[in-house]
């Protein structure tokens, strides 16, 4: 069964022009940490190392990632598998008994719409660049300041892809403000529910 191991924030260091000095990885309580127990089922990380390490994703001006944070497993509290077991087991327990989730990406990203070339349709996205992970034209079309969270799923065979946008609260306070922390927040909830809605029957 899926046991939720935590550790201690990772001392990588955020550090450039997006930032006054350097700081270690902001933390994002989503919710209170509980104690482990019998989920039913097996949740099973098939993401890659990379999706699990905060990463400041281009320092380069010129770059259409330039802005944009990914947000590493220590940063979200608890963990985002531990948040997908609980809103798993509570909506869909008894019909994933004895089942398999595996997860082969839960990728978050802050993006502080600070590039200067991601213009939508011009360079940069949409250009095969792989930033587009971190935009979504249709859901904000006006590129402001998000949490753009990608996932892929299977759930007892069932392919689970989405990317989930959170623009609200509205504002700029870059990677450790309450605006963005609580939009972190709202995106996790807002990732989990989707995640269970696809799955339900």
């Amino acid at each position: 069964m899926f046991a939720m191991k935590y550790r201690t924030p990772a001392l990588s260091l955020i550090c450039g022009a997006l930032m006054i000095g350097c700081a270690a990885a902001p933390q994002y309580r989503v919710d209170e940490e509980a104690s482990p127990s019998e989920s039913g089922f097996d949740v099973i990380d098939k993401r890659d190392e990379a999706q699990k390490k905060p990463e400041v994703m281009s320092y380069l001006g010129s770059s259409c990632w330039y802005g944009i944070f990914r947000l590493g497993d220590d940063q979200i509290v608890p963990s985002r598998l531990a948040l997908l077991t609980k809103g798993l087991r509570e909506r869909l327990g008894r019909q994933l008994q004895g089942k398999k989730v595996i997860v082969s990406r839960f990728e978050i990203f802050n993006n502080t719409a600070l590039s200067s070339i991601s213009t939508y349709g011009l360079l940069g996205v949409g250009s095969g660049s792989g930033c587009e992970s971190a935009f979504a034209p249709e859901k904000n079309p006006r590129n402001l300041p998000a949490i753009v969270v990608n996932v892929d799923l299977d759930i007892d065979g069932r392919r689970i892809r989405d990317k989930i946008v959170q623009i609200e609260p509205v504002g700029d306070d870059r990677i450790s403000g309450p605006i963005v922390t609580e939009r972190v927040k709202r995106a996790m909830v807002a990732s989990i529910r989707r995640i269970v809605d696809l799955a339900s029957p």
